[in-house]
């Protein structure tokens, strides 16, 4: 059978939870299946960046995504503005829901990683494109 991710447990199970309420807030755009919406947000599930190296979908939350990605023929043109969360806590669950949610399985994301690409980023001030963040390791 195909490996499954480990289950969560502890602070991680936590953060899952407290994401899963979170994720109400980017609902409206990309749906509470995490399918995305035409022509507004692309789908979560098996998002590259969504469950790629933490770091990029971190700096996504922080700074926001512009301009045009493709998912699954579709193309999407957007501007997509950093989360409305300022906590490390709060941006870690997000994503901690994100990566395992809507039949994900990328490992959760800590506050600890969370506040060291804050860090590495403080000086940006525009969002991200795709193209910028996939050429980030």
């Amino acid at each position: 059978g195909a490996d499954r991710p480990t289950p969560l447990a502890g602070a991680n199970l936590d953060r899952y939870m407290l994401g899963r309420q979170l994720f109400d807030a980017c609902a409206a755009c990309h749906g509470f299946d995490g399918r995305g919406m035409q022509g507004q947000a692309p789908p979560l599930a098996d998002s590259p960046l969504a469950t790629g190296p933490q770091s990029r979908a971190v700096r996504v939350l922080l700074q926001g995504l512009q301009g045009p990605i493709e998912r699954e023929g579709t193309l999407y043109d957007l501007q997509m503005p950093a989360a409305p969360f300022a906590r490390d806590e709060e941006i870690a669950a997000l994503l901690t829901y994100i990566r395992r949610g809507f039949g994900n399985d990328a490992d959760p994301v800590t506050p600890e990683t969370v506040a060291g690409v804050r860090a590495e980023t403080a000086d940006r001030a525009t969002p991200w494109t795709e193209a910028e963040l996939l050429d980030i390791p």
